[in-house]
């Protein structure tokens, strides 16, 4: 039941000392940045699908029309490569789902940037 399915990937347990936590961001981050992407297609009904590697809570994305992915590491990835677009901090596994779907993904290194759809890239082979 939409026009585009964005899938956002949040790596949030072993991203908190990662590169000093350089890419941990707390799921209220990751729902601004949401609002950014969802505001890329007006006139469009965007649906999200959340896969995490930690417990979300509901309630902090009952702003938007979602679904959480069975948070199953094998399930989650091949569910954001069937996305129409993914989001998500810089990672292998955001990168082998864009890679493995051929979807555009947009990878969150400054929260305070502004997204366009150019910003979204097909991870490839090359």
């Amino acid at each position: 039941g939409c026009d585009i399915l964005v899938g956002v990937h949040i790596r949030q347990t072993d991203y908190k000392n990662f590169s000093n936590g350089k890419y941990y961001f707390e799921t209220d981050q990751y729902f601004d940045i949401m609002e950014k992407v969802e505001g890329l297609f007006p006139n469009m009904k965007v649906k999200f699908l959340v896969c995490s590697d930690t417990k979300q809570n509901k309630t902090i994305f009952l702003g938007f029309n979602y679904s959480f992915g069975s948070g199953h590491i094998i399930e989650d990835m091949y569910s954001l490569a069937k996305c129409d677009y993914i989001v998500g901090v810089p990672s292998t596994f955001s990168m082998w789902a864009s890679f493995y779907g051929k979807v555009p993904l947009y990878m969150i290194e400054n929260l305070d940037a502004s997204i366009l759809l150019e910003d979204f890239k097909v991870i490839s082979g090359k």
